[in-house]
């Protein structure tokens, strides 16, 4: 015998229990160490019962007793579990639970089923029948899944690339399209991802939208119908590049003299600092909004800590600009667009198509850069060497004001006012009253990390637009 219960023990056993047996025998272990206990576990209905700090204290449960109504609680993390001796019904966080016995006392310890306790604080507990032992085991770690440390997004007129870099080599994934409503589902195993929707604002992608699953990611590509894609593995798995070939944007309407010359557009380009554009045929203004950079010119670009990108200017650029022209339609403006996708385009092609139309404004969309990375804020520009009113409307540096006084309103970030750049090409270079917006700063985390989402990209929008409806009502 490795150890004999006292005479006592046995005695009070026998008087209060039905179906008590000694148990000096038994020997308790947690992750393979003994654990000591001052008192001899006992069994009671076949059931092991051991002291209660030799249980708890090892498990890193903390134990309170009430001596009154003879009930110990039990607490580790969220979990409290309630025993009461002689009641063989126990509470865990609330609920009654039955336990197949009930908690004594022997020699004046507390004893309590271990395979019950050990169980509900998330224990493994094994039985072995041979050696008469009670083995406890903390439960293997699950795991941790995959993440996906970055996911990049660009697109050039033909191909929308949608890049995922992994935590750890990407062990299987599965492709497919769905129909009603058209998209690619991507499912990612052993994957997860926490961001929600990305807008793609590119022709026949609208959407990617990403949804955790238990044991795989899945990352959903909205469209407007089946395109053709490729979908291939970096030598590690750590990174998938998916590549969407687009289709072609439809061709806009114009008459052939209107268009801009691509040939030799720096030839026609005369700066004209009195020359006064016409309105439209029926005598209401047109305005021009210009998406800075695109195409091959990506503009500033922000990385992440990794190297990768994390956005390009282009692509926020046409975002914003593409809901200040739909706001101006709604509004019953006659608005036109340098550019509706991601294409490069000439500077000179940019003023020239202005200038063609006979523009009364002519607004460019950019966002900033600056070496430092706190620098952060909202700017507006426009030229004072060539600024006068025009076409029915107020001097650029009037609309400027209005429109930086819109956006800083707006998207309450802070103001760096107004400033001439004479030099800049499409403000020197139009015939019209002419303002470049520098929303926000590519270079600063903060503000890219705002002004990248597609809500905020509204915010400005309708700030911008606001600012230009201002202008053309005051005149």
């Amino acid at each position: 015998m490795r150890k004999i219960i006292s005479i006592l023990t046995a005695f009070v056993l026998s008087l209060s229990l039905v179906n008590v047996s000694a148990a000096a025998d038994i020997l308790l272990y947690l992750n393979d160490s003994e654990l000591k206990c001052d008192v001899a576990p006992v069994i009671v209905n076949d059931r092991v019962l051991v002291p209660a700090r030799a249980l708890f204290e090892p498990l890193g449960a903390s134990l309170q007793w009430n001596d009154t109504i003879k009930q110990a609680t039990v607490n580790l993390d969220d979990l409290t579990i309630k025993l009461k001796i002689g009641s063989d019904v126990a509470t865990v966080n609330g609920e009654k639970v039955k336990m197949d016995c009930a908690p004594i006392i022997a020699e004046s310890r507390t004893m309590f089923p271990v395979r019950f306790v050990a169980e509900k604080l998330g224990y493994i507990v094994k039985w072995d029948d041979k050696e008469r032992d009670v083995y406890i085991s903390t439960p293997p770690k699950e795991p941790e899944k995959n993440k996906i440390t970055s996911l990049n997004i660009s697109s050039t007129a033909d191909i929308l690339t949608v890049s995922a870099v992994f935590s750890e080599p990407l062990s299987d994934y599965t492709d497919y399209y769905v129909s009603n409503p058209t998209r690619l589902v991507f499912e990612l195993e052993g994957c997860e991802y926490y961001d929600k929707n990305l807008p793609v604002r590119t022709n026949g992608v609208s959407q990617i939208r990403m949804a955790n699953h238990d044991n795989y990611f899945k990352l959903v590509i909205d469209m407007d119908e089946p395109l053709k894609y490729t979908a291939t593995q970096s030598i590690t798995k750590q990174k998938l590049t998916i590549r969407i070939t687009l289709p072609k944007a439809p061709a806009v309407e114009e008459e052939e003299d209107e268009k801009p010359n691509t040939d030799k557009e720096d030839e026609e380009i005369v700066p004209n600092k009195d020359a006064v554009p016409i309105n439209g045929f029926d005598g209401k203004p047109i305005v021009v909004i210009d998406p800075g950079h695109g195409g091959s010119d990506p503009g500033a670009i922000a990385y992440n800590e990794d190297g990768s990108i994390y956005a390009n200017e282009k692509d926020i650029n046409l975002g914003i600009a593409k809901y200040v022209y739909d706001i101006l339609k709604d509004e019953g403006i006659e608005v036109y667009m340098t550019r509706t996708s991601d294409t490069a385009m000439a500077l000179g092609q940019r003023t020239s198509y202005a200038n063609k139309l006979g523009a009364t404004l002519f607004v460019s969309i950019h966002n900033n850069s600056h070496n430092d990375p706190s620098t952060s804020g909202i700017l507006t520009l426009y030229s004072a060497d060539k600024d006068t009113a025009s076409g029915g409307i107020q001097s650029s540096k009037d609309v400027a004001w209005k429109i930086q006084q819109q956006m800083v309103q707006a998207i309450g970030k802070s103001s760096q006012g107004i400033r001439s750049e004479d030099e800049l090409y499409v403000l020197r270079n139009t015939k019209m009253t002419a303002v470049l917006a520098e929303v926000l700063y590519m270079s600063n985390r903060e503000d890219i990390e705002y002004i990248k989402k597609e809500k905020n990209q509204l915010i400005a929008a309708k700030a911008i637009a606001k600012g230009i409806l201002k202008a053309l009502e005051e005149g």
